[in-house]
């Protein structure tokens, strides 16, 4: 491939800047600014417009630049319009028609598959390749001769005879990238179905814990309810115990009531009989004489108190009467007063004549009437006393009086009852005295029979003892039933009905509340899941599934494992050919540096090269060392590339070699060029104007 023209355009430098090169060493001449470096870089640009850009971006923005080359006899032009397309056009000798391909920027991978030159131009050589064997650039340009060109050195150096390592690298290296990263995309895809697998594992384990959560719960609200209802039923227990405990106390209370009942009845009992001793002690002690009455004096003891009663009974109508008499008499003797006082006061109106004008012969006959008046009450109130004395009104009672008490004289005879030389009153106040123990006596009597009556309608005292013997056995009983009540109930000490009712209404709502917390529980419950399922199958299959993508992956990745020993094995072939093939460019470089320098440099060993040609040019050494070393590496790689590809044909451009060389150094350097050139176009750009006295060159 040979460079037969470059057109540059660029707003603000060069309109349609036209050079055309020649077949071998060409010169050209221009001064600073001109173009030389822009030609340069941007035939590397355009024939890989790829990145990284020798020339920068906003560069191109401006720039048009067009490149012919010749390969085989076919013309290319390479047209780039700044960053937006690459236009190619291919035309062979003999054909008035040319091939046209348009490439959008940027470029992809395989991009000048439409062009054959191009496309193995591209498949033998990257961009960093290519630039390193066709383009040096000037010793100043410190920044470019410190970068690392082992990985271009490589690639050149690996580019024999067969191009076996070149072609089965990209081949081989294109089928195992693309196996492994199908491999890659297959395990990724293996590995998010386990990851899947396994989220669906965790997933059902998390359903299996919930329904072992929900399972747990309804246990534990069953175990619950479970243990309310024993409490209920206890306290409902506890309830019927209580309603026993009760009626026992009820009973125990009825039975105590029978108790106190023939307790008093007993008490009473002797009391009685305490009381009939007491009577007939007294009786005895104070009422000897009636001891042994007879009924016939007992008879006549009532015929006296009759007749005592009659004689007291006429003693009242004689003092009535008597009573009555007198009041008669009282009034008549008020009337008389009256009458006095109006007589006198009839004297006294006629003492009192001039007061009043009365004439003589009125008041002497209201005197007269007065006086009559007088006389005649007078008289009424004589002739009724006289007709009315109190003898003649009581005599009849005296008389009956009279009878009564010789009756009471012949009865007291015959109860053996002397009242000698007393009088009839004091003969009645002994009967009242008389009359009134007998009363007592009788009374008495009565009382003990009374007692004796009540004595004899109720029960024996042997019976009543008897009754009060079971009634306290009976109780005993009872109260050993409550005993063991009391221990069976648990609720404290109660002895009465009361005590009993409050416990129970305890117990009661006790109990309430123990079903209202069955009923929420029971709610609760309602709202609990109660779907069981069974996990073990859905697990099974999702294990068996994880297992199977486990087998899956452990053979994708034995695969990658296998290529990779493949991959392995061929890159320590590659290494083995590399450094094979670095040692002798070592070698070649170190017979090719002293033509180079004329042996006015100092001599440099293999060692220095190698960690060169594997690190960078960057050194301690002068700059002109550096540079004359890259130049001849780059020889070095191209003879050994002719050795092994000989129709490869390159052109070289240098850029401004002489900055550092006085005219014996350009002028031993450009022979070295020449000889080494042999058929190769060498394109040198150069400001130097002594390049012009020593060969013919092109001015830009």
């Amino acid at each position: 491939m040979k460079l037969l023209r470059s057109v540059i355009s660029k707003i603000g430098f060069a309109e349609n800047k036209q050079v055309d090169f020649n077949n071998n060493t060409h010169f050209i001449y221009g001064k600073n600014n001109s173009g030389k470096t822009l030609i340069a870089k941007s035939f590397i640009d355009t024939l890989y417009p790829h990145e990284p850009s020798h020339i920068d971006a906003d560069e191109w923005d401006t720039m048009f630049a067009t490149f012919t080359i010749q390969s085989n006899l076919t013309n290319i032009a390479i047209q780039r319009k700044g960053n937006k397309e690459v236009k190619i056009f291919t035309a062979t000798d003999g054909d008035t028609s040319a091939k046209e391909l348009s490439l959008q920027l940027p470029v992809v991978a395989n991009s000048f598959s439409g062009d054959s030159h191009l496309e193995r131009l591209h498949d033998l050589f990257n961009k960093a390749s290519f630039s390193l064997l066709s383009y040096i650039p000037s010793p100043l340009d410190n920044q470019y001769y410190a970068q690392n060109f082992s990985e271009s050195i490589k690639s050149i150096l690996l580019l024999d005879r067969s191009l076996y390592y070149c072609s089965f690298k990209k081949i081989f290296f294109s089928t195992v990238n693309q196996s492994g990263n199908y491999y890659e995309h297959i395990a990724n895809e293996i590995q998010d179905k386990i990851k899947h697998c396994k989220t669906k594992l965790d997933l059902i384990e998390l359903k299996e814990q919930r329904q072992k959560k929900a399972l747990a719960e309804i246990k534990a609200l069953t175990d619950e309810i479970t243990m309310h209802n024993e409490a209920i039923a206890i306290f409902k227990k506890k309830l019927k115990l209580l309603d026993e405990y009760i009626e026992i106390l009820n009973t125990a209370k009825n039975v105590t009531q029978q108790l106190q009942a023939v307790e008093q009845q007993i008490v009473s009992f002797k009391e009685k009989l305490e009381k009939i001793k007491k009577y007939e002690k007294l009786i005895a002690a104070k009422y000897p004489q009636f001891k042994n009455f007879s009924q016939e004096k007992r008879n006549n003891i009532h015929a006296m108190q009759t007749i005592y009663r009659q004689i007291q009974s006429v003693s009242e109508e004689i003092e009535t009467c008597i009573f009555n008499h007198e009041t008669k008499n009282h009034k008549r003797a008020r009337n008389l007063l009256i009458i006095n006082v109006m007589f006198a006061f009839g004297i006294l109106f006629l003492f009192l004549k001039p007061l009043f004008n009365t004439i003589a012969l009125n008041r002497w006959l209201l005197l007269a009437i007065l006086i009559g008046i007088q006389v005649a009450s007078a008289g009424y109130y004589i002739i009724y006393i006289m007709t009315h004395s109190i003898n003649k009104l009581t005599a009849s009672l005296q008389h009956q009086k009279e009878e009564y008490q010789i009756k009471l004289e012949t009865l007291l005879n015959q109860n053996n009852i002397l009242l000698d030389s007393i009088t009839i009153d004091e003969v009645y106040e002994f009967l009242l005295q008389y009359f009134e123990e007998y009363n007592e006596y009788n009374e008495k009597q009565v009382d003990l029979l009374t007692i004796q009556m009540e004595i004899d309608e109720q029960k024996s005292l042997a019976d009543l003892e008897q009754e009060k013997k079971k009634i306290e056995s009976n109780y005993a009983f009872i109260k050993s039933q409550m005993d063991s009540f009391i221990q069976d109930i648990d609720c404290g000490h109660i002895e009465t009905v009361e005590e009993a009712i409050a416990a129970k209404a305890d117990v009661q709502h006790y109990c309430d509340e123990k079903k209202m917390m069955i009923q929420a529980l029971q709610n609760k419950l309602k709202e609990t899941p109660e779907e069981i399922a069974d996990f073990n199958n859905d697990k099974l299959e999702v294990e068996n599934e994880i297992h199977t993508l486990e087998k899956e992956l452990y053979a994708i990745k034995e695969k990658k494992r296998v290529m990779t020993i493949v991959k392995d094995s061929f890159n320590d072939a590659v290494e083995r050919f590399y450094h094979d093939a670095l040692t002798v460019l070592t070698h070649t470089v170190t017979t090719m540096y002293p033509e180079l320098t004329g042996d006015q440099f100092p001599h440099i060993d293999e060692e220095y090269i190698k960690k060169a040609l594997y690190t960078s040019f960057d050194s301690t050494a002068p700059a002109s060392v550096k540079y004359l070393l890259y130049v001849t590496v780059v020889f070095g790689l191209y003879t050994m590339l002719q050795q092994q590809l000989p129709r490869i044909q390159l052109p070289l451009i240098i850029d401004d070699p002489f900055v550092l060389m006085d005219e014996d150094a350009i002028y031993n350097f450009t022979k070295v060029m020449q000889q080494w050139a042999d058929s190769r176009q060498i394109i040198i750009f150069s400001h130097n104007s002594n390049i012009k006295k020593m060969y013919d060159v092109t001015e830009l």
